[in-house]
């Protein structure tokens, strides 16, 4: 089986309406279209955590949030199928301590070793461009009920209305090990 380390952090993010309060929930997500149950499972999590939350941060003088929150996880796999993927969702705790969603984001993890910077550019879905008046005046924001399979399916994604509402920032040092003689491409 080769292996694919993945070691970094979520560092920050940028460009959000709100300066305050903000945290990222971000999980890793591979082989999407297989279960890890079947006889094709392609990618198996070794060691590491594929899911976590930041801490609350507010932005600093050069308009960045700064979370710096550890990202380490080791797979083993057998098929480039599946290559993870990052998702994200970064969250706003208001003044009565609601926690307001402030976008989605998705972005492939680098498939070639070495250092890499990664942007993760988020969006949120609203009703349309006539509705947009009304945003506003209600006490909450559309929210997807399945959030990250309408953003990893490509063919749901292209039927919303959204905005972008931000970026989020990977530092990311990728390895990778077994790959001579198992016949794979990245």
């Amino acid at each position: 089986m080769a292996e694919l380390y993945i070691i970094g952090t979520v560092s920050g993010g940028s460009d959000f309406e709100e300066t305050e309060r903000l945290y990222c929930k971000w999980k890793c997500i591979s082989d999407e279209n297989n279960t890890n149950d079947g006889p094709h499972n392609f990618w198996r999590v070794l060691d590491g955590t594929e899911e976590g939350t930041t801490q609350q941060a507010t932005m600093q003088f050069e308009q960045l949030l700064h979370w710096s929150h550890p990202i380490d996880i080791h797979y083993a796999f057998t098929s480039t199928v599946g290559w993870p993927r990052f998702y994200c969702e970064v969250w706003h705790v208001d003044e009565y301590n609601r926690h307001r969603l402030k976008g989605y984001g998705t972005c492939m993890i680098p498939t070639t070793p070495g250092v890499h910077t990664v942007e993760c550019v988020t969006w949120r879905p609203f009703s349309g461009p006539d509705n947009k008046v009304f945003e506003g005046l209600l006490t909450t924001r559309e929210e997807f009920a399945d959030g990250p399979e309408i953003l990893l399916e490509g063919d749901k994604r292209t039927q919303q209305w959204g905005e972008t509402t931000g970026s989020v920032y990977l530092e990311l040092n990728i390895l990778l090990r077994g790959l001579a003689g198992k016949n794979l491409r990245l």
